[in-house]
Formats: structure tokens, C-alpha cells, sequence
């Protein structure tokens, strides 16, 4: 079995300005992500550290 290894693509706005690149295996959906580029900021942290040397993969 060959696994498929290709990035998806999508916009995220209606003028095609904003383009989200995202892994095979991730269910995402570019409409549902509109709301965060329409919408006033928010800001919340999470108190979690990630080191210098660490990995984003996964996250």
C-alpha cells in the first residue's frame, strides 16, 4: 500500500486572497474557516511552551 503523501489546498476567502495549505490526513474544511478572518480577533493563550529544538509536526 502506498501512502498518500500530498498537501491539500483552499481558500479561505471569497476573493481568493487567502490560501490554506493542509496535510492529507487532516479533516479540513476551507468554508467553515472563513469565520476567522470575518470576524473582530480574539486572543487566548495556552500556557504551553514549545522549545527550541522541539517539533511543531503533529501539533
Amino acid at each position: 500500500m502506498i501512502e498518500e503523501t500530498e498537501e491539500h489546498s483552499g481558500y479561505i476567502n471569497d476573493d481568493h486572497l487567502t490560501r490554506l495549505f493542509w496535510d492529507y490526513d487532516q479533516p479540513i474544511d476551507p468554508t467553515a474557516l472563513r469565520a476567522a478572518i470575518t470576524q473582530s480577533a480574539t486572543l487566548a493563550w495556552t500556557e504551553t511552551t514549545v522549545g527550541p529544538v522541539e517539533s511543531f509536526d503533529g501539533v
